[in-house]
């Protein structure tokens, strides 16, 4: 019944937002914290000491007829017992969903419904990490214009193709307005670089575009032409809306003023054509 309702709501949602057409869904679970996991084995050590101790006692009780102490053993046990379970179940139970519409998505925690629309989200980064066992995990993080953020990593179904399902449909909304901006002679922001009509600009200092030689490949590197240090650098995996900043220096460069409609099939594999 609690399941339908979240449903209905859902669906609900999906309408007052203009998700349009329902696409898909992806399913996850959140690792339990360190906090949780902690809380967990104090009650499930303290509940294993209460057993061993009720043990005792009942043989004690057949000796010597304390009643008394069998009692209070078995009731902390009892309780321990509770605690260590319910603290189980609350690991278990952090179940997430991830609903993909035409024009946005839908996170559920629970019965908590939380809405992305393409045309919200400021920001998209995409990075891989190395666990133990030298499994690539991949985390996308979203970033909403009101900054709301969201993180999906491997604990989804699909993780790698459902993130870049959202990232390319983000591109196609985030770089004809990045281009519009551009053109109407707006400042735009990339992790610590502004990107304008003038040039690329870091804190005070103006690089021109004629002056400017940009490489992306693993870093974002952009020097002076005929200078071999890097004017800015920054790592690929640590620098949102990398397509946005591709589009905008390929117009630079080749005046289309379509690029964008085209740029996010191929920008996946094209990180270090500009």
């Amino acid at each position: 019944m609690r399941q339908q309702h979240v449903e209905s709501n859902r669906e609900q949602l999906a309408q007052e937002n203009h998700l349009g057409i329902y696409m898909r869904d992806a399913q996850g679970s959140a690792r339990p914290t360190g906090f949780q996991i902690t809380i967990f084995l104090i009650f499930a050590l303290v509940f294993a000491f209460g057993a061993l101790i009720f043990l005792m006692t009942t043989v004690s009780v057949l000796r010597i007829q304390n009643w008394y102490l069998a009692a209070v053993g078995l009731v902390g046990t009892l309780v321990c017992g509770y605690f260590a379970y319910t603290s189980f179940r609350s690991i278990l139970r952090r179940k997430y969903s991830l609903y993909l519409y035409q024009r946005g998505f839908i996170f559920q925690e629970r019965s908590l419904l939380t809405v992305f629309r393409w045309d919200d989200i400021s920001a998209i980064l995409h990075t891989e990490k190395l666990d133990n066992l030298g499994h690539t995990n991949h985390v996308f993080a979203f970033q909403r214009k009101d900054g709301k953020q969201l993180m999906i990593d491997n604990t989804f179904a699909d993780v790698l193709e459902i993130g870049e399902q959202v990232q390319r449909a983000v591109n196609k909304a985030l770089i004809p307005e990045a281009l519009a901006q551009f053109k109407a002679g707006k400042e735009l922001p990339f992790n610590g670089l502004t990107v304008s009509q003038a040039g690329l600009k870091k804190g005070e200092e103006v690089l021109p575009w004629d002056e400017a030689d940009v490489e992306i490949f693993s870093e974002v590197t952009i020097s002076k032409k005929g200078e071999k240090r890097s004017w800015y650098q920054m790592p690929l995996q640590k620098f949102a809306n990398v397509p946005v900043l591709i589009a905008l220096i390929r117009y630079v460069r080749k005046g289309q003023e379509d690029w964008g409609t085209h740029l996010t099939d191929e920008v996946y594999s094209d990180f270090d054509v500009i």
